[in-house]
């Protein structure tokens, strides 16, 4: 059995590059399109298994061309995969990556939407014999809810990215070992633009660790010991897509391994700032090759 089991969406990214968003009413001209395997469960299941975690994903697809594709290119990165085939098309996401090297994303949902507790409660095995859980919010919410709940009382590490940000219950969040908010995401959950304020009340509602998410200014790990600051190693931003997922995929891979929470967000981060000099989702992410490479390169 997998000792790290990832439940989420999968999407293929169409990617258009192009210098700035078009004005209402504007036709800009783009200067280049791509297709790339994506999702955040998917993106964060191949960083798992890149890093030779050996994960395995669990989602819905479409009987599509499109989710052949992504099954396999997961299975090509070291994952297995447990998915069902909805009676819908396969998950979409359309990006579009401005000069700044940032992205904005509109995604449809498609089989991702179709996934429900029946479908969960079908893979209770597998969270149950894992080591560590990894979800997001691209799935329904009762479906993530139900994960929790079998993996919290399995005693499975349950990592929450809360992403697309939304208001959560106190019934998920008392259930969640390490929940990975960005500083947009950590606002949506708490109504509260001051980090320590909005980590406070997340603590009071039963999450265990928070860890911030910042960019390139690294991460806070917040617990009820205090905090600690992380900070990112410099590089040049070329698209920003799968960073988050990048972390996410290295910090369950790297807690997986033994190593300390402050060990595991210390390589999440440097992994995700290492995903964000090459475009795309999946196809930024770096093999475990490569990522030793780039930690050699910011230790000489």
């Amino acid at each position: 059995m997998a000792e790290i089991v990832i439940i989420g969406s999968m999407n293929m990214d169409f990617v258009i590059n192009c210098d700035r968003l078009p004005e209402p009413g504007e036709t800009l001209t783009g200067r280049s399109f791509a297709r790339h395997p994506g999702g955040k469960g998917a993106n964060q299941a191949a960083a798992a298994g890149l890093l030779g975690a050996r994960p395995l994903f669990i989602g819905a697809r479409g009987a599509d061309e499109i989710g052949q594709s992504l099954e396999d290119n997961l299975n090509h990165q070291g994952v297995e995969t447990e998915l069902i085939t909805a009676d819908t098309e396969t998950g979409t996401a359309h990006i579009f990556v401005t000069d700044d090297g940032e992205s904005h994303i509109i995604v449809i949902p498609g089989a991702n939407g179709t996934l429900d507790n029946g479908d969960i409660r079908s893979v209770a095995t597998e969270i149950q014999e894992a080591k560590i859980l990894l979800l997001q919010l691209e799935i329904p919410l009762e479906a993530v809810m139900e994960a929790a709940r079998i993996a919290a009382e399995a005693g499975t590490t349950v990592i929450l990215d809360p992403a697309p940000a939304q208001e959560l219950p106190d019934e998920l969040l008392e259930r969640v070992d390490y929940l990975l908010p960005n500083e947009t995401e950590l606002k949506m959950l708490t109504g509260s633009a001051e980090i320590e304020a909005a980590c406070n009340q997340l603590l009071t509602r039963g999450v265990k660790n928070i860890i911030v998410t910042l960019g390139d200014k690294g991460a806070l790990l917040i617990n009820a010991e205090g905090e600690k600051d992380f900070a990112a190693p410099e590089v040049e931003a070329v698209d920003t897509t799968a960073a988050g997922d990048a972390l996410a995929g290295a910090f369950a891979a790297a807690l997986n391994k033994g190593l300390e929470p402050e060990e595991a967000v210390r390589e999440g981060i440097y992994y995700g700032s290492a995903a964000v000099s090459r475009p795309g989702a999946q196809s930024s992410l770096f093999s475990s090759a490569e990522f030793a490479e780039f930690l050699n390169s910011r230790s000489e």
